[in-house]
């Protein structure tokens, strides 16, 4: 069923409340609203609802459906800053606890303590799913059940928070464009709006997480689009814009003005770079091919454990061996991100070694380990109880895999490539391939590095990268899936 479709009877996930769609047509006349039904209550809250009412029946569409969608970007645009600041706090307590830093080995049972929290808090308190959230987003979205859980509102953030801040290996988008779906939902059904517009509201939500999380308001635009392939009218697309801006700015503000990524631009592109870009972008097609093949096998291996708690022990004890081999992949990994792109790759070695001192052999293996693992790593972390997104470990891998093809040319071939720039640019190369999203990432990665330089470089990398995934996962044997589908919810 097409999802700009909709059918008489909508699905809800609390049988005992009545369907929105089964309400009869608002007699007021309004367009926008169902009946006032349920009795409005006193305070600040009956006060807000009685506004929106009025709104309703005195805007036109078009500006009604721009302020409620003001209203969820600058709810999901706090709840995005509060996520980051969970993380980071969780982090530094741990990761500068005396207990840590004096017995590194401690570092082999974090991850197990965040998945073993997140578990509790998914199947224990809110009884809700808080793994695989881009899908499962989708999938509501698919099954016309637009009727989400409030307590998909602050669920995902906090299991985010406690898995990446325990050492999960993956990101923050799935779980805030969840949350963020989720106020949407819960907002339109709470101003009794149709069932057409709480879809909205739920696209609306989640593209205006992913903006907030990525600082890219148009990423977050194109995750909607291109992600959970909604089909929205222009007007939709205005009012899904400005929750994106609202959010972002929201976030941004809270934040410091910050951005999460330090690039530094120092030679302009021109027409004789385009080939290096090109090939950057074949190697970033073939690897993405690699990285769902990992991510599936290991997802596939994780879901025939049926015990929950076996499961969150063998995947926790499993990426707490990774985070103690390879410390970068702790958390989202944007640190290693910022030093790789700063121009201080080399410096991303095991803190404990005098960075000085690390050769360039050493840099190759350490960018060949991190690109080979991380699939395995994000796996281990979404599948074994823990609630972590699927686009920042593209970003992380592609990063690797673009100061690993720079170095090799330099190396071996005596290339003079600037390693910062194919860094960036493989960033987008296989966040478009292993998602199958290439506007989504060259617009994502261009607003996160805030470069607008590198644009073109960024579209031939993400552009080949796409068409390498999609002729060979046509055209061969090996089946392709793209990195937010998982095997089972």
């Amino acid at each position: 069923m097409p999802l700009g479709i909709m059918t008489p009877d909508m699905t809800n996930e609390h049988p005992t409340k009545p369907s929105a769609a089964k309400l009869k047509p608002d007699h007021k006349g309004t367009d926008l609203q169902q009946p006032g039904s349920q009795p409005q209550k006193p305070g600040l809250r009956g006060a807000l609802a009685r506004w929106v009412d009025f709104a309703a029946q005195h805007m036109p569409e078009k500006w009604f459906l721009i302020y409620i969608s003001t209203i969820v970007g600058l709810m999901i645009g706090f709840g995005t800053w509060v996520l980051s600041w969970l993380i980071r706090v969780i982090t530094s307590a741990v990761r500068e606890n005396s207990l840590v830093t004096d017995h590194r080995w401690m570092v082999l049972f974090l991850p197990l303590i965040g998945f073993g929290l997140t578990s509790w808090l998914a199947n224990g308190l809110v009884k809700q799913k808080l793994e695989f959230c881009s899908q499962y987003l989708r999938n509501l979205l698919y099954a016309n059940r637009l009727a989400i859980s409030w307590k998909q509102m602050w669920a995902p953030i906090v299991g985010c928070g406690v898995t990446m801040g325990f050492g999960g290996s993956a990101g923050s988008g799935g779980p805030i464009a969840l949350a963020g779906g989720a106020m949407g939902s819960n907002v339109a059904l709470y101003f009794r709006l149709k069932p057409q517009y709480v879809r909205i509201l739920i696209g609306v939500g989640a593209g205006a997480g992913m903006a907030a999380v990525f600082r890219s308001p148009l990423g977050g635009v194109f995750y909607t689009l291109e992600i959970l392939q909604m089909e929205l009218s222009s007007v939709a697309c205005t009012a899904l814009m400005v929750g994106s801006l609202a959010a972002w700015g929201t976030d941004y503000l809270l934040s410091g003005c910050s951005m999460d990524i330090s690039y530094d631009r120092i030679f302009d592109f021109n027409i004789h770079m385009l080939p290096g870009f090109v090939c950057l972008g074949l190697v970033c097609g073939l690897y993405s091919m690699y990285y769902s093949y990992m991510l599936q096998k290991a997802e596939s291996i994780t879901s025939n454990v049926r015990h929950i708690w076996l499961k969150v022990l063998i995947a926790g004890l499993s990426m707490g061996v990774i985070a103690y081999i390879f410390p970068q992949l702790y958390g989202e990994g944007y640190d290693s991100i910022n030093k790789a792109l700063s121009g201080h790759a080399y410096a991303m070695w095991i803190p404990e070694w005098d960075w000085h001192e690390v050769t360039t052999g050493h840099l190759m293996i350490l960018l060949l380990g991190l690109t080979a693992i991380k699939a395995l790593a994000t796996a281990l972390t979404n599948g074994g109880g823990g609630c972590g997104g699927e686009f920042t470990p593209t970003l992380f891998a592609g990063g690797m895999l673009g100061l690993l093809f720079a170095l090799c040319c330099n190396t071996w071939l005596g290339m003079n490539f600037r390693m910062e720039d194919f860094g960036l640019c493989g960033m987008a190369g296989v966040m478009s391939g292993g998602v199958g999203a290439p506007l989504m990432a060259m617009f994502l990665v261009v607003e996160m590095c805030g470069d607008c330089a590198m644009f073109f470089p960024i579209m031939a990398v993400a552009f080949t990268s796409f068409v390498v995934t999609q002729c060979l996962g046509r055209n061969s044997n090996f089946m392709y899936i793209s990195a937010f589908k998982h095997l089972k919810l």
